[in-house]
């Protein structure tokens, strides 16, 4: 699963779309590959903020669902650190290489149609299907 998020204004919405999807693509063909301190860097911060995931009830039945939801063992919680810890420069491009594939990825956005729509058109990213609270096409 690929995911990316950015909090941006409307006005910048497309520009931050074309810079998300630049990135992903330059790392799913290895234009600019991760450096060595980049990894480390990325390594260090997950394991530290690890903890903080499960400072709550509502947290820990947070990652409990999300676990579930994916089909994936309650044991990945416990191997979390050693597995981040064990990522290597290769297995990243590997991993880069097969899953950030931006022609198969789906792009959701949420923000005012009035503001976004004429600039997420011009991207000619794909048919635009626009749904509602619920998830439902309108």
């Amino acid at each position: 699963m690929l995911l990316g998020s950015a909090p941006v204004e409307s006005s910048v919405t497309k520009e931050a779309i074309q810079e998300m999807l630049k990135e992903f693509e330059d790392l799913h063909q290895w234009r600019r590959p991760v450096t060595t301190e980049e990894l480390s860097d990325a390594q260090e911060n997950l394991v530290r903020g690890f903890a903080q995931r499960f400072e709550t009830l509502s947290q820990i039945a947070g990652e409990v669902a999300e676990l579930e939801g994916f089909g994936r063992r309650p044991e990945e919680l416990r191997d979390y650190t050693d597995a981040v810890e064990s990522v290597t420069l290769g297995s990243l491009e590997e991993a880069s290489r097969r899953y950030l594939d931006t022609a198969q990825s789906i792009l959701v956005v949420v923000g005012d149609k009035a503001k976004v729509a004429e600039g997420l058109l011009s991207l000619d990213l794909g048919p635009v299907v626009r749904l509602d609270a619920d998830g439902d096409p309108m």
